[in-house]
């Protein structure tokens, strides 16, 4: 998993936590 798409994930999952 590349670095973009880790940060990408975490941010999602962190203005989202929802949608995890």
């Amino acid at each position: 998993m590349s670095i973009e798409i880790y940060l990408f994930f975490k941010i999602g999952t962190y203005v989202c936590p929802a949608h995890s």
